[in-house]
């Protein structure tokens, strides 16, 4: 059995265990340059999965995250879907583009990695605080409409990231 700690790399853990990488489908939310997301899809991307599918704000800003998955690995297919985790109705938008490409018959892998950290009351188009709404409404909103393509899976797994962020700021509801 492969022994990790603090110090193993996403790398180092799919070259252990490339089964469980080739040809599965993973999808990201937040894979912002030089971030735990897009570490993610690098470290991914080394094992050839069929399809990585990102989710953020704004394609133009992610898309240097899609070349450099391209030049690590030129045969996975990357998708991405525009998605503002602080709008529900932007989740329920990306959720429902992902069930209706029939190129996505199942997800393999979830990584819920998109999240803020702001001391400020933001409320967003739903009236959400929004440190609440994007680290966690949203995640649970897009993972539960994905259930259809989670459930085919013979070895799902949904990861969600979280950091220490809510000792520095403290939920204002």
């Amino acid at each position: 059995m492969a022994q990790f700690g603090a110090a193993t790399t996403g790398r180092e853990v799919v070259a252990a265990f490339p089964e469980r990488v080739k040809d599965k489908t993973f999808l990201i939310t937040g894979p912002s340059p030089n971030g735990i997301g897009s570490a993610t899809a690098y470290a991914l991307a080394t094992g050839s999965p069929r399809t990585l599918i990102l989710l953020a704000r704004s394609k133009a800003k992610y898309q240097p995250v899609i070349d450099n998955i391209h030049d690590i690995n030129p045969l996975v297919n990357v998708k991405f879907v525009e998605t503002d985790l602080a709008s529900m109705a932007s989740v329920r938008k990306a959720a429902e583009a992902i069930l209706a490409d029939k190129a996505i018959t199942t997800i393999d892998g979830v990584f819920n990695n998109a999240g803020v950290i702001t001391n400020d009351l933001i409320r967003t188009t739903d009236g959400f605080e929004s440190k609440f709404a994007i680290n966690h409404l949203s995640h649970f909103l897009l993972t539960n409409m994905l259930m259809p393509r989670l459930l085919t899976s013979s070895s799902l797994r949904v990861v969600n990231i979280s950091s220490f962020g809510h000792k520095y700021c403290e939920p204002t509801f």
